[in-house]
């Protein structure tokens, strides 16, 4: 083809005919062109389908770490519900008019059962992956790239009742018990070794009809209801989310 050209090129010099010699060279300069945008086109094409390929695994990979997590947040629903039922259950015994009816057994259950609550991390490697890789903004479908981004807003909201729940034993419950209760009374034993008995008297009075006591309850159980609230929401969203990539991935085959 080359060949083809540029004999025409030689004919046109050497015959003299200098117009269309010009013509036919911008015809040539304009076939190049046309040559290099096809070239672009088709490169950005194979490129872009080439992303499509890496948001699609991006994309299956994300769901199944949505759904671990997904895992974790319902099984610790599960637990903070239980963690606001036994403390209401305990106000219950603990505030009474006849507190000689509460046994110590009931105590030191009862300081057994309401302990710390500490809540699993989320898997977060692919959605961080996924974010480096900047190809997060070449999802097609904007609801989706919206709800893909918000996942961070989904583990920071995690992380906090977390904190919160951390915080809540470590500055209220755990040091009114350090202060009032026999914590040797409370475990058998720790790994291997045996706690051996302790001859100190639980004192009744700073559990049963205790106003500081019912206020570390209290605050125990709206820390748990306001981190319940915020798992419940995650769930939710993490379970939309699980279906939007699969109407995705089947829409974008």
């Amino acid at each position: 083809m080359i060949k083809f050209f540029r004999h025409i090129r030689k004919r046109l010099l050497s015959e003299n005919r200098f117009s269309k010699y010009l013509i036919y060279a911008i015809g040539e300069i304009i076939l190049v062109v046309i040559g290099i945008v096809i070239a672009l086109q088709l490169n950005i094409s194979y490129t872009n389908k080439q992303s499509q390929n890496t948001i699609r695994k991006y994309l299956s990979e994300l769901k199944k770490e949505i759904g671990q997590n997904g895992g974790i947040v319902n099984g610790w629903i599960g637990e903070l519900n239980r963690n606001i039922e036994v403390s209401n259950r305990y106000l219950k015994i603990i505030n009474t008019q006849t507190p000689n009816t509460v046994q110590d057994s009931t105590l030191i259950n009862m300081i057994g059962e309401l302990g710390p609550t500490n809540l699993y991390p989320l898997a977060n490697s692919v959605f961080d992956d996924f974010n480096s890789s900047g190809l997060i903004n070449s999802i097609k479908n904007d609801s989706l790239k919206r709800a893909v981004i918000l996942i961070e807003t989904r583990i920071n909201s995690y992380n906090f009742a977390k904190e919160e729940l951390v915080e809540s034993w470590n500055k209220q419950l755990l040091p009114y018990y350090t202060k009032y209760a026999n914590l040797m009374q409370v475990f058998d034993s720790i790994q291997s070794e045996k706690i051996p008995p302790s001859y100190i008297k639980l004192d009744r009075v700073d559990f049963i009809n205790n106003k500081e006591f019912n206020n570390v309850i209290m605050s125990r159980m709206i820390t748990s209801s306001n981190s319940l609230y915020r798992l419940e929401r995650i769930k939710t969203r993490f379970e939309a989310l699980q279906n939007d990539i699969d109407k995705y991935l089947e829409t974008n085959d």
